[in-house]
C-alpha cells in the first residue's frame, strides 16, 4: 500500500551480459557504494534502487533519483561504458555526473523516456523497450564536458501517481582512453576554431520552453543559412558547445515587426532564462541589453558578440527568441549566417624551422604570455581601471576596460625589428595599440595606435574598425627613435567612468631579420642634450575686464587633477589674474555650478611652447574626460575641437565660449590642462581673466526677464491639463534639433519650460477628429526663430502638423498668432486651436518647439495648461433607474472599494453617489470591489450604465488578484464602451447619448471559476484624460433553475463543498460574504468559502484531527502550536502512564517502527497537516480549521509505503484517543472487511473519516473511499475553473458521500520548515477534513453522519463542470 495508490513493485530478475570492458577501467561495485538520494524529496519520491548480481548491477524502479560517491576528474579522454535494460518506460532514464545535490541536465545522459527535453541526448542512441534486451553503451564523456566531479548519478523519473518505470545498469565502468589515434599532430593550427556558419537544415529545430513557444511558427531558407520565426515563437537547436573567454557569436538579424523580446542566446535546459540571452530588439527589457539597438528601418544588421565576456562554460542549446505575448502576435525575426567560433590562435606553426645559422639568420621569438609577468604600465598617468586575461594557452592577451599592460622585452630591438601580431576588438575606446618603452611613462612617439576615438601615438597602422574581426599586423620599428627599450607595451585606453573598451593581442612575434653583419651596432649616443631653458618673458597681459568678476587664482585652491599632474609646475601671476602651467601638469578648481543655456566661459590664453594638449574645461569627478574639455592647442587631439586653432605665434588670444552649445548640467570642477607626456616636458599654458557667468539676453519680447519663472495662470474651469511631472519629456528630432536646450517642469507639473535651441516631445496616442481642440497658455521673454506646439507620429521634425505662435522665422504649416509679450498678464497668452479643422488622424506624440540655430541661443518658451480634447458637448447625467427590489445590489458606501492595480491609475477621480447605489468614475482610473464568487453557468451580472464622456475602455470584469494581466484577464472582462477594443465585445454597443442603459450579462456563459473582485473600468491613458462614466444598481447572483435539485451525480457526487453554507446551517443564521483572503496561493480556501466561516467565529477550536500518514514535522513554526498533546502521558519515561497500551505517546504514535517517534521522513503528512490546521500567525500558510489540533499517527514509511495492519491500528488509535476527525490521504487497490469494520468503528463513535478518492482518473474511487457508500466521506478534485481534474477518481455509480474541492495550487507547510504549493487527491482531502472540523467546532454534539450530511447537502453541484 502506497500513498495515493502507489503499488509495490516486484524486483525483476535480469540476465547480466558479460562485461568486455578494458581491464584498466574502474568498475563500479554497487555493493561497496552507498546508494544515496539525489536531489532530495523533490525528485527522489517513490520506489527504490537496489544492488544486484554481486554489486555489478543497479536496479531502479518507481520515481527516484540516486547518486553514489565518485570523485573523478573527467578529461577529454574520459569514457563511460555500461549495459542498460528497461522493461517499463518512465519519463526520464539515464546516467550522469555531478558535483552537488542539484539536478544538472548539462552533465546527464538521457537514454530513454517519454520526455525528451532534458539532459544530453544528441549523439546518444535512445533505448527501445520493444527490444526487451540489454543494450551496451560507450559514451565519450569528454566530448560533452570535463572537470572534477563528486558523484555518479542515476535517474529514474516518473512523476505520476503510480510510477512503474524501471532501469537496470550493469558493468558500469569509467576509464581514460589514451589510445594513440595516429597521424601527425603538427602543421597548421591557425585560423578560427569554429563550428562554421550554422546550417539549420543539419539541426533539429525544436521548441524552447513549451510555455513560451506558443505560435511555433518557423521556416528555414537560404539553403539552411537562415531561420525565420514569427508570432510568439521560441526555438532551440542542440549545439553542446563550450563557451570560452574568447568565444564569438556572429549573425545577421532582420525584422519588419517589433515584438517584446527578439534575440539569440544559450541555455542548458528548456526553461526560460535571460542570463545568457542577447536581446537585439523588442519593447520589453529582458536578457542582456548591450546589443539592443535594432530598429526596423535598418533592414539587415550584422552583430558580432563577444559571448565569452558575459559567461563561459558548456551550453547545450542555442536559443532563438521572438517573444510577443499578445492575443494576436505578429512579430517576426530572421537570423541568418549564424556563426559561433573561437578567434584565431595562430598561423602555420608547422614546417621547417631550420635553415642557415650564418650571418643572415632571422631570429623569431614567439611570445607566450603564460611565461611572462603581466604588469600594470604607467600607474601615475593611466588609471588601469580594467582587467587583463591570458587565454589560448598563452597565445592571447585580453584587455578590457581602461587598462595598460607591459611585459619585459625578451630581446633587444632595432629599427629593423619586426613585430607581428593579430588584433581584435569588440568595443571601441580612445586608444588601442602596442608600443615600446623604457621608463614606465606613456610616450606617444613610441606607441603604434591601431584603433580608437583619440588621435595619439604613431598613426601608421591606425586602420582598424569595428566589425573587422581579427586583423594581422606586421610592424617595422623604423618609426620609433633608436634606443635601449626594456618593455613591450599593450594599450587599451578608455578614460571614462564606466570603461567598456576591449583589445585582444594574439600570436605576438618579435622578428629580427639578419643582414649578414655581426659588427658594431653601437655609435655615439652622447651629445649635447642640454641648452638654456630659461629667459622667457611673458607678454603684457590683457586688461582685466569690468563686466563680470574674474577668477582670482591667488585666493583659490588649485588641486591635482585625474592623476595627470605628473611632471610640471603651476604658478599664479599678476596678483591672481594669471594661472601659468609649465611641463606636464593638470589642475582643477572646486566650482559646483549648473551649466545652462546662458552659461558663458570667457578667458585670455597664451603659450610660447607647444605641448600635446592645452585647454580648459569642466568635470563632475576626478577622472580624465574629454566630453567637457575645450582644447586650445597641442600636437594631440583631445576633447572639444571647436577652439583648437591657437598657434604659439598668436600671442594672447581672447576666447568666449557658449558652453551650453556643447553640454549642459551640473559640474563640480573647472579644469586647466597642460599635457606633455615626454621625459622632459616643456609645454606652457597661460590662462588670464577667466570668467564664468550667465549671459542675460536683451532680445525677445518687449519686456520681461528670460529664465525668470512667472507663475502660470490657473487652468480654465473644467479643463484637465497635462501634468508634465507624470509624463516623460524626451528629445524630439534627435541631436540635429534638440541641440543645446534646457528643460524645466514648473508649477507642480502645470508648465513646461524649454530654453536655448531644443525640441521636446511626450508620448501622446490620440485620435484627432473634427472636433478636437488644443488649449494652452504661452509665454516668452526671449524670441528665437520658431516657438510652438504640434503633433507627430515619429521622431522626425515636421512642419505639417505644427502650430507656430512666435519667432523670427516663418515655419510650420499653421502660424496661428504673432505672439507679443505685452499681449497678456505677465506675458501669458491663452490659445485655443481647433486642431480638427486643420487635420485629423492618429498621432503618437505632442511636440514642443524652441528653435534658435545660432551660436548663443538665448530664447525661451513656457507652455502651461496644455490640454487636448474633443468639443462634442457632454451629455447631462440624469438620476439612475430604480433597482429591482428582488436584487441584492452593491452598496458602494459599505463595500470594500479600492484602486485596482497601480498601473491602471492615472488622473482619475472616484465618487459614490445616490445613496451608495452608484459608482461615478472620471479621468483615468480602475476600481475594484471585493466580492468573492464562484462563477458558474448560472451566474448573472446586472447593472445600469451611463456614459457621459467616452474614453478608451469602460466595462466590468472579474479577477482573482490586484494585477492587471491584459493577455489573460481579457476573457473575464465585459467591455461596454470606448475607442479601443479590450475583452468580451458582445455588450460593447453603448454610444454616448444612449443615456442610462440596463445590462443583464450571463457571465457563466463566457467564464467560470473563482473570482475575488469585481472590476469597474474607466480607462483613458492620455494626458488630460476626461472620460466620465457611472455604474449603478450592480448585482451579481446565481440564477439557479427552479427545477434544479441537489442530487447525487456519478461524476462529482454532491458537488463543491461550501463551508460557509454548512456552518450557516449549523448556526441557524446567515454568514455574510467576505473579501478575498490572502494572495493567489489561498485560492482553495476562498473557493470553499472558509473565510466566511472564520468571520462567524468558527475556526476549529477544541477539535482534534488525526493525520494518519507518514508522520508530521511537529516543530514546523506553522504547526507547532497546534499539535495534539496526550496529557495523560509523561514524555520519555518509558512507561505507559495513561494505560492506553502505547508507551510515551505524548504527540501520537508511530505504527511503522512501533514507537512514539511521529517525525515525518517523507513530507507527505506535513503537507496534509498544514492544509487542515496551519496556524493563523501571519506567517506562510493557513489551515481551513486553523485552531484545531493535529494528532500525528504514522503508518507509512519514508518512501510512502506501509503495512495494511498499521493503517488499521492507526484508525483504532485515533478513535480511542480522542480524535474527532480522521484524514486518510492514502489508497488501496482493494477493500477488506477489517478495513470496513474499522471505519464503522469510527463512525459509531462520532468520528468523521475523510478519504482520498485516488489519482487514477477512474470512474470509481479507490479504497477506503469506496466505502463512502456507508461510512465516511470521499473527496475528489477540481481545477481553478471548476472542472473535474483529469486525475481525480470519479464518484461512481453507487451513491456515496462524495464531494469535490480544489485539487491544485494548494499552499501548505512542507517538511523542511518552509512552504509548498501542491496538488493531488491527497491534498484535496484535508480541505474537507478541515471543513468537518469547523462543523464539529460549531456544534460539538453533531454525530459523524450529521456532519457528513451537512457537507454533502450544502455542496453546490452547479459549480462543478464536466
Amino acid at each position: 500500500m502506497w500513498v495515493d495508490g502507489l503499488e509495490n513493485r516486484q524486483l525483476l530478475s535480469a540476465v547480466t551480459p558479460e562485461s568486455t570492458l578494458a581491464s584498466t577501467a574502474v568498475v563500479v561495485d554497487f555493493n561497496a557504494q552507498s546508494i544515496q538520494s539525489y536531489n532530495g524529496s523533490s525528485q527522489d519520491v517513490a520506489g527504490n534502487a537496489v544492488s544486484q548480481n554481486s554489486g555489478t548491477e543497479l536496479y531502479q524502479y518507481g520515481n527516484n533519483w540516486k547518486k553514489t560517491a565518485f570523485n573523478y576528474t573527467v578529461t577529454a579522454n574520459t569514457v563511460i561504458e555500461f549495459d542498460y535494460k528497461s522493461t517499463s518506460e518512465g519519463e526520464i532514464h539515464g546516467i550522469g555526473f555531478d558535483t552537488d545535490d542539484v539536478l544538472s541536465p548539462e552533465t546527464f545522459f538521457q537514454l530513454y523516456g517519454s520526455q525528451n527535453n532534458w539532459g544530453i541526448q544528441s549523439g546518444i542512441e535512445q533505448y527501445d523497450t520493444s527490444a526487451g534486451s540489454w543494450k551496451h553503451y560507450t559514451i565519450n564523456v569528454g566530448d560533452f564536458f570535463s572537470g572534477q566531479f563528486n558523484y555518479l548519478t542515476f535517474g529514474m523519473d516518473h512523476d505520476i501517481s503510480s510510477p512503474n518505470g524501471n532501469s537496470t545498469f550493469a558493468n558500469v565502468t569509467i576509464y581514460e582512453d589514451t589510445t594513440d589515434t595516429g597521424g601527425d599532430t603538427g602543421g597548421d593550427t591557425g585560423g578560427d576554431t569554429t563550428t562554421g556558419e550554422i546550417n539549420f537544415n543539419d539541426y533539429a529545430v525544436n521548441s524552447y520552453d513549451p510555455n513560451q513557444d506558443i505560435t511555433k511558427s518557423f521556416a528555414i531558407s537560404n539553403g539552411g543559412a537562415q531561420l525565420s520565426v514569427s508570432g510568439n515563437t521560441w526555438k532551440q537547436v542542440f549545439i553542446n558547445y563550450n563557451i570560452t573567454a574568447d568565444t564569438i557569436l556572429e549573425f545577421d538579424f532582420a525584422s519588419t515587426q517589433e515584438g517584446e523580446v527578439q534575440g539569440i542566446g544559450f541555455d542548458n535546459d528548456l526553461a526560460l532564462s535571460g542570463d545568457k540571452f542577447f536581446k537585439v530588439f523588442g519593447t520589453q527589457s529582458w536578457g542582456i541589453q548591450d546589443f539592443d539597438t535594432y530598429t526596423t528601418a535598418q533592414g539587415t544588421v550584422h552583430y558580432t558578440i563577444p559571448v565569452g565576456q558575459y559567461f563561459t562554460g558548456l551550453v547545450q542549446y542555442m536559443v532563438l527568441g521572438n517573444d510577443h505575448d499578445v492575443s494576436s502576435p505578429n512579430a517576426n525575426a530572421a537570423f541568418s549566417n549564424v556563426k559561433l567560433y573561437e578567434p584565431s590562435t595562430g598561423g602555420d606553426t608547422g614546417g621547417d624551422t631550420g635553415g642557415d645559422t650564418g650571418d643572415s639568420t632571422t631570429t623569431t621569438i614567439d611570445i607566450n604570455f603564460d611565461n611572462y609577468s603581466i604588469n600594470a604600465f604607467d600607474t601615475l598617468k593611466q588609471t588601469n581601471n580594467g582587467t587583463s586575461l591570458v587565454s589560448g594557452n598563452g597565445t592571447t592577451l585580453n584587455l578590457a576596460g581602461n587598462v595598460w599592460r607591459y611585459i619585459n622585452l625578451p630581446t633587444a630591438v632595432t629599427s629593423d625589428t619586426v613585430i607581428e601580431l593579430d588584433f581584435y576588438s569588440e568595443t571601441k575606446g580612445e586608444v588601442h595599440g602596442i608600443g615600446l618603452d623604457n621608463d614606465q611613462s606613456s610616450s606617444a612617439d613610441l606607441f603604434y595606435k591601431f584603433f580608437g576615438t583619440q588621435t595619439w601615438g604613431i598613426q601608421t597602422y591606425d586602420n582598424y574598425d569595428l566589425g573587422d574581426g581579427w586583423v594581422h599586423y606586421t610592424i617595422t620599428l623604423n618609426d620609433i627613435p633608436a634606443g635601449n627599450y626594456q618593455y613591450l607595451v599593450f594599450g587599451n585606453d578608455h578614460d571614462v567612468n564606466s570603461p567598456t573598451a576591449t583589445s585582444r593581442f594574439a600570436n605576438v612575434q618579435i622578428i629580427q631579420p639578419g643582414d649578414g653583419s655581426t659588427g658594431d651596432t653601437g655609435g655615439d649616443t652622447g651629445g649635447d642634450t642640454g641648452g638654456d631653458t630659461g629667459g622667457s618673458t611673458l607678454p603684457t597681459v590683457p586688461d582685466e575686464p569690468t563686466d563680470h568678476s574674474i577668477f582670482d587664482f591667488s585666493s583659490l585652491t588649485l588641486q591635482s587633477y585625474a592623476s595627470q599632474d605628473v611632471n610640471g609646475t603651476a604658478t599664479v601671476l599678476n596678483n591672481g589674474q594669471v594661472l601659468a602651467l609649465e611641463g606636464n601638469t593638470w589642475k582643477k578648481l572646486d566650482l559646483a555650478t549648473t551649466i545652462d543655456s546662458y552659461t558663458t566661459l570667457v578667458f585670455d590664453f597664451y603659450s610660447d611652447s607647444l605641448g600635446e594638449v592645452h585647454g580648459i574645461g569642466f568635470d563632475t569627478d576626478d577622472y580624465l574626460g574629454s566630453d567637457m574639455f575645450f582644447q586650445i592647442d597641442g600636437t594631440q587631439t583631445f576633447g572639444i575641437q571647436n577652439y583648437a586653432t591657437y598657434t604659439t605665434a598668436d600671442g594672447w588670444t581672447h576666447y568666449e565660449i557658449q558652453v551650453a552649445q556643447h553640454f549642459t548640467g551640473n559640474v563640480n570642477y573647472v579644469i586647466f590642462g597642460m599635457d606633455h607626456d615626454v621625459a622632459t616636458p616643456t609645454g606652457t599654458s597661460y590662462f588670464a581673466n577667466v570668467q564664468l557667468y550667465q549671459n542675460t539676453p536683451t532680445s525677445g519680447g518687449s519686456s520681461g526677464n528670460p529664465g525668470y519663472p512667472i507663475d502660470a495662470p490657473a487652468a480654465p474651469t473644467g479643463l484637465l491639463p497635462i501634468n508634465f511631472e507624470s509624463v516623460n519629456v524626451t528629445s524630439y528630432g534627435g541631436s540635429a534639433q534638440d541641440v543645446t536646450s534646457i528643460k524645466w517642469i514648473l508649477d507642480n507639473g502645470q508648465t513646461l519650460y524649454v530654453a536655448g535651441n531644443g525640441w521636446k516631445k511626450i508620448d501622446f496616442a490620440y485620435n484627432i477628429i473634427d472636433s478636437t481642440v488644443l488649449e494652452f497658455d504661452f509665454r516668452s521673454a526671449a524670441e528665437g526663430e520658431v516657438h510652438g506646439i504640434g503633433f507627430d507620429i515619429d521622431d522626425i521634425v515636421t512642419p505639417d502638423t505644427f502650430f507656430q505662435v512666435f519667432g523670427t522665422q516663418a515655419w510650420g504649416q499653421y502660424i496661428v498668432d504673432d505672439y507679443e509679450y505685452a499681449d497678456g498678464v505677465d506675458g501669458w497668452v491663452h490659445y485655443s486651436i481647433p486642431v480638427g479643422s486643420y487635420f485629423t488622424g492618429v498621432t503618437s506624440y505632442l511636440t514642443f518647439g524652441m528653435d534658435n540655430d545660432i551660436s548663443l541661443p538665448i530664447s525661451e518658451s513656457y507652455f502651461a495648461n496644455v490640454a487636448v480634447y474633443n468639443t462634442a458637448p457632454p451629455v447631462d447625467v440624469s438620476d439612475p433607474p430604480t433597482a429591482d427590489t428582488d436584487l441584492e445590489i452593491i452598496d458602494f458606501d459599505t463595500a470594500d472599494l479600492t484602486d485596482y492595480d497601480p498601473s491602471q491609475q492615472g488622473n482619475g477621480v472616484t465618487a459614490i453617489e445616490y445613496g451608495g447605489t452608484t459608482l461615478h468614475l472620471a479621468g483615468n482610473t480602475w476600481q475594484k470591489v471585493a466580492l468573492p464568487h464562484n462563477v458558474n453557468p448560472y451566474t448573472i451580472l446586472e447593472f445600469d450604465y451611463f456614459g457621459k464622456v467616452e474614453g478608451e475602455v469602460t466595462g466590468i470584469g472579474f479577477d482573482t488578484n490586484n494585477d492587471f494581466d491584459p493577455d489573460n484577464d481579457d476573457a473575464k472582462f465585459f467591455q461596454i464602451d470606448g475607442t479601443q477594443t479590450y475583452g468580451i465585445q458582445d455588450f460593447a454597443t453603448y454610444t454616448t447619448g444612449d443615456g442610462w442603459t440596463h445590462y443583464q450579462i450571463p457571465v457563466g456563459q463566457f467564464y467560470t471559476g473563482y473570482s475575488a473582485y469585481l472590476l469597474f473600468a474607466n480607462d483613458h491613458d492620455i494626458p488630460g484624460a476626461n472620460s466620465e462614466v457611472y455604474y449603478a444598481n450592480v448585482s451579481l447572483y446565481d440564477d439557479i433553475p427552479s427545477d434544479f435539485t441537489s442530487t447525487y451525480n456519478s461524476q462529482y457526487g454532491y458537488g463543491l463543498v461550501d463551508a460557509a453554507a454548512a456552518v450557516a446551517d449549523v448556526l441557524g443564521t446567515d454568514v455574510p460574504a467576505q473579501p478575498y483572503y490572502g494572495q493567489s496561493g489561498q485560492l482553495a480556501l476562498n473557493t470553499i468559502n472558509a473565510p466566511e466561516a472564520w468571520a462567524a467565529g468558527v475556526t476549529g477550536q477544541g477539535v482534534v484531527v488525526a493525520i494518519i500518514d507518514t508522520g508530521v514535522n511537529i516543530n514546523h513554526t506553522d504547526l507547532d502550536g497546534n499539535i495534539w498533546i496526550n496529557t495523560g502521558e509523561i514524555a520519555g519515561d518509558g512507561i505507559d502512564n495513561d494505560g492506553n497500551g502505547y508507551i510515551d505517546d505524548v504527540n501520537g504514535y508511530n505504527f511503522v517502527n512501533d514507537n512514539a517517534d511521529v517525525a515525518d521522513t517523507n513530507g507527505h503528512g506535513t503537507l496534509v497537516s498544514g492544509i487542515v490546521a496551519a496556524e493563523n500567525n501571519g506567517n506562510g500558510a493557513i489551515g481551513v480549521a486553523y485552531d484545531a489540533l493535529i494528532m500525528p499517527v504514522r503508518v507509512l514509511d519514508g518512501f510512502g509505503g506501509g503495512d495494511f495492519y498499521s493503517v488499521l491500528d492507526g484508525i483504532y488509535y485515533a478513535v480511542d484517543n480522542g480524535a474527532d476527525v480522521i484524514n486518510l490521504s492514502l489508497t488501496f487497490n482493494g477493500g477488506h472487511p477489517y478495513l470496513q469494520t474499522a471505519l464503522q468503528y469510527a463512525q459509531d463513535r462520532g468520528v468523521v473519516v475523510v478519504m482520498a478518492s485516488g489519482n487514477d482518473g477512474d470512474s470509481e474511487p479507490l479504497y477506503p473511499a469506496q466505502y463512502a457508500t456507508s461510512t465516511g466521506i470521499a473527496v475528489g478534485g477540481i481545477t481553478s475553473s471548476g472542472y473535474l481534474t483529469s486525475w481525480t477518481n470519479r464518484a461512481g455509480s453507487a451513491t456515496k458521500d462524495y464531494v469535490v474541492v480544489p485539487g491544485n495550487d494548494i499552499y501548505t507547510t512542507s517538511l523542511g520548515g518552509g512552504f509548498a504549493t501542491v496538488g493531488a487527491s491527497s491534498f484535496a482531502t484535508p480541505l474537507v477534513s478541515g471543513v468537518a472540523a469547523l462543523l464539529k467546532a460549531a456544534n460539538p454534539s453533531l454525530s459523524a453522519t450529521q456532519i457528513e450530511s451537512l457537507i454533502t447537502q450544502n455542496a453546490n453541484p452547479y459549480e462543478v463542470f464536466l
